[in-house]
């Protein structure tokens, strides 16, 4: 294989077991949060989240996939 490939399969796995260990994180912090200050915090919490994730995914607004398009066309 060439060092190219090599080095694009070393980052994207260790991105992918960065965004798996992130998500058992987030969801160890729920199980936490719900056991320790209930259901109506958990909720909370839960809407808050989901509010960020909206936002962020607003906030993108396809500028990632924008990008590589552009960015392949000038090469």
């Amino acid at each position: 294989m060439s060092e190219q490939l090599k080095a694009i399969i070393k980052k994207a796995s260790s991105s992918f077991v960065i965004q798996i260990v992130g998500m058992m994180a987030g969801y160890l912090f729920g199980i936490i949060v719900s056991r320790h200050y209930g259901a109506e915090s958990f909720g909370l919490l839960s809407l808050g989240v989901s509010l960020l994730n909206i936002l962020t995914i607003i906030s993108v607004m396809g500028f990632d996939r924008a990008s590589v398009k552009i960015i392949a066309q000038l090469k």
